[in-house]
């Protein structure tokens, strides 16, 4: 089988290893909706790194998350706006991608992942980032 991102980037796949692993994927490929035949599903809403990233967790059970690089400030370009948003970035290949590894996990309903991303806010929660962390809750 293989998932196709928006941008057009294909990855192969293992259902059974990635339904086990997410609510999501579970219901894509297993729910009464699905056509047995099928083969190849686009996934809508999660870019091609992000992908990368949530099949890199699934499969090895490792992701890096760092204390360094939780909160960063953003700017809305319809605004033009400032913010402070939870964002997670991953270490893959020697460079930082800037993936909102939180959304896109309760997004696909990869729990392992959650858990562990909550895990990591709620460890390192302290004066410098509570406001930010909770308007991201909101």
């Amino acid at each position: 089988m293989t998932l196709m991102t928006e941008d057009n980037v294909k990855f192969p796949i293992h259902a059974a290893i990635i339904c086990g692993d997410s609510a999501y994927f579970n219901a894509l490929f297993t729910g009464p909706l699905t056509n047995p035949g099928q083969r190849e599903f686009l996934i809508r809403g999660i870019a091609s790194d992000m992908m990368k990233t949530l099949l890199d967790f699934i499969y090895t059970r490792t992701i890096l998350i760092t204390e360094d690089n939780v909160i960063q400030v953003r700017t809305n370009p319809k605004t033009n706006k400032t913010k402070r948003v939870v964002l997670f970035y991953v270490a893959t290949n020697r460079r930082i991608l800037d993936l909102q590894i939180l959304e896109s996990a309760d997004y696909l309903g990869i729990v392992a992942l959650k858990d562990l991303c909550c895990q990591f806010i709620a460890g390192h929660m302290g004066a410098h980032n509570c406001i930010g962390i909770r308007n991201f809750a909101e």
